[in-house]
C-alpha cells in the first residue's frame, strides 16, 4: 500500500482488497511525516485487519 501525502497533514490510501480509499489527517506537518515514514518500514507483521471507528471511509460504499 502505498501512503500519499495530500496535504501537508493529511494523508489517503487505497485498500487495495476492499477497493477503498482511507484517509488520516494529523495536527503537524511532523506527525503526518512520522506516519508515513513508520508504514514506510513496517517493523511488524499483524495477523488480522483491525476496525477503528474513528476511521474516515473516503470512498462511497458500493
Amino acid at each position: 500500500t502505498i501512503i500519499c501525502p495530500a496535504t501537508e497533514c493529511f494523508v489517503h490510501w487505497r485498500d487495495a482488497s476492499s477497493q477503498c480509499e482511507w484517509g488520516l489527517n494529523f495536527s503537524t506537518p511532523t506527525d503526518a511525516q512520522r506516519f508515513r515514514e513508520s508504514c514506510s518500514f513496517p517493523t511488524q507483521r499483524f495477523a488480522r485487519k483491525a476496525t477503528s471507528a474513528n476511521s474516515l471511509r473516503l470512498s462511497p460504499p458500493k
